[in-house]
């Protein structure tokens, strides 16, 4: 549980960084250098753990290919829309994504689940509304909400594949693979960062590199549905974040939905954490 919170938090902060390097450069160029620095740093960890990469490639490059198709919607909806309003269409991944383990894991939803991830669900919408038709950017919006479908079927490839390697070889894969998807687009329309956009860059992907991890560690630990569930602390986090830094408005509706969330995902945490199940053809690879 503590593992998906950290990654809940990172995650709020790099897309903080993300919209502010949005300012000046273009969302493939970002998704490119967030990828990079992951991608360098966890190749060695790739290098020792080749034989499982080889056995896993497929279910790598799939979880690759989605979450960076993810990847690159969720950045370019943050560059269109506001930050929260971003980051709450993303983060309707557990709903895709309890639905996807359920059909293809057989992960069961336990009642509270159940009842916990639609009054999440009711809380996200409280947080963060379409600010109306003067900003509302239906593009934007549309993107979004495609990267929290992108996003939830990457998860159930996430969990798959904590039951067979190392977090850190499934965040390298899936930074290899998004390098790879995002070069052509970046490089082609290439704009040298400043120090300040460089600085943030970096944040950017370390950050996402540490949420990662976490994240990754979180589904070892949790069904899926339950680790999505939990998650979605970082929509209020987030939504603190718009407010004190980029000035983005809260009112009463979001200070009621920041406490529903809370108080759903506090309502999973007194369940406790239940045992990881292995197949036994997964287990032997």
């Amino acid at each position: 549980m503590a593992a998906t919170l950290v990654s809940a938090a990172l995650f709020a902060v790099m897309g903080l960084w993300v919209k502010e390097a949005a300012a000046h450069l273009a969302s493939p160029e970002i998704v490119f250098c967030r990828s990079l620095v992951p991608a360098l740093l966890l190749l060695p960890y790739l290098w020792r753990a080749r034989q499982g990469v080889r056995a896993n490639g497929w279910l790598l490059l799939l979880r690759g290919a989605l979450g960076g198709a993810a990847m690159m919607c969720y950045f370019w909806s943050i560059a269109r829309i506001r930050y929260a309003d971003a980051n709450l269409l993303c983060n309707l991944s557990p709903l895709f994504t309890a639905f996807l383990a359920a059909g293809l894991l057989h992960e069961p939803l336990s009642r509270r689940v159940r009842y916990a991830l639609p009054l999440a669900l009711v809380g996200v919408y409280l947080i963060v509304r379409p600010a109306g038709a003067s900003v509302f950017d239906i593009a934007g919006y549309g993107i979004g909400l495609l990267a929290g479908v992108l996003s939830g079927a990457s998860c159930v490839a996430v969990r798959k594949l904590t039951q067979a390697v190392g977090p850190e070889v499934v965040v390298g894969a899936f930074s290899w693979v998004t390098v790879v998807m995002a070069a052509p687009v970046a490089l082609s329309n290439w704009q040298w960062p400043g120090w300040t956009d460089t600085a943030l860059l970096l944040g950017v992907a370390l950050s996402a590199t540490g949420a990662q991890l976490f994240m990754t560690v979180g589904y070892r630990e949790l069904p899926a549905a339950l680790a999505g569930t939990v998650g979605l602390v970082q929509v209020p986090m987030a939504a603190v974040l718009a407010l004190s830094l980029l000035h983005e408005g809260i009112g009463l509706p979001q200070i009621v939905g920041m406490a529903v969330v809370l108080g759903a995902v506090g309502s999973l945490t007194a369940e406790g954490l239940p045992p990881l199940d292995v197949p036994a053809a997964t287990a032997a690879q």
